[in-house]
């Protein structure tokens, strides 16, 4: 899969003299962002997504640009990566404009979002658990339909990835080794070659919210790999 066109390109609009940005603000910004919980060798990686929708008398567009790629240390407990998350969630852009923040889950992710829930009550996450098989349901996705929406989402002329971004070219390694690999049962089973896929899940997580609110299908009988 080929994204070397991860340039992130900002358009000027020029608002003339007399219009109120209080009453009539032609930019709205929002925010989706996704945490991929480390592992035993994974760094805890937080990805934050830009949705930029432009309304001004005939220029109407909205773009999503990779705004921000942060690495967390490795081999910090639940405790201290909660507030970590916390924090980040507390920056000032987040509050000012609406946010979602996906978090992972699974395994040791679970006491890290109990830990956020529970002793940082002012921000908020919504809880995935990945899950092996096809499909989601509920706060439950497949690691496959995961993949698969963001192969959805590099076929969109207006997502962008910041090339500015120390961790873009991980990110985009990690996207352009996606494989599909049958298992003995017959199944497909999508994965990355690279050695690890915390860029790559980080940035399904963050998608997830986006992908409800702008109806975009998922699910890995959606989308031919062939296509990019």
């Amino acid at each position: 899969m080929d994204i070397s066109r991860v340039v992130h390109h900002s358009n000027i609009i020029d608002l003339g003299p007399d219009f109120d940005l209080l009453q009539n603000p032609p930019v709205q910004f929002s925010f989706f962002i996704g945490v991929d919980i480390g592992k035993a060798q994974d760094s805890t990686v937080i990805t934050t997504i830009q949705r930029k929708d432009v309304n001004f008398k005939k220029v109407k567009y909205t773009e999503y640009s990779v705004l921000d790629i942060v690495k967390l240390p490795k081999k910090v407990d639940f405790v201290k990566q909660a507030q970590q998350i916390a924090d980040y969630l507390r920056k000032t852009n987040f509050k000012n404009h609406s946010y979602e923040c996906c978090v992972d889950a699974s395994g040791v992710g679970a006491p890290v979002c109990d830990f956020i829930k529970s002793e940082h009550p002012d921000v908020k996450i919504r809880p995935i658990h990945i899950v092996s098989g096809e499909g989601k349901k509920y706060n439950r996705y497949s690691r496959n339909y995961l993949i698969n929406m963001v192969r959805n989402w590099m076929g969109k002329s207006n997502f962008k990835i910041s090339s500015d971004l120390e961790e873009a070219d991980e990110l985009k390694r990690q996207i352009e080794t996606i494989e599909e690999i049958e298992t003995q049962a017959g199944n497909i089973l999508l994965k990355t070659q690279t050695q690890h896929d915390d860029h790559l899940m980080s940035l399904a997580l963050a998608l997830i919210e986006l992908n409800i609110k702008d109806r975009i299908r998922g699910g890995t009988t959606d989308y031919l790999f062939s296509h990019l």
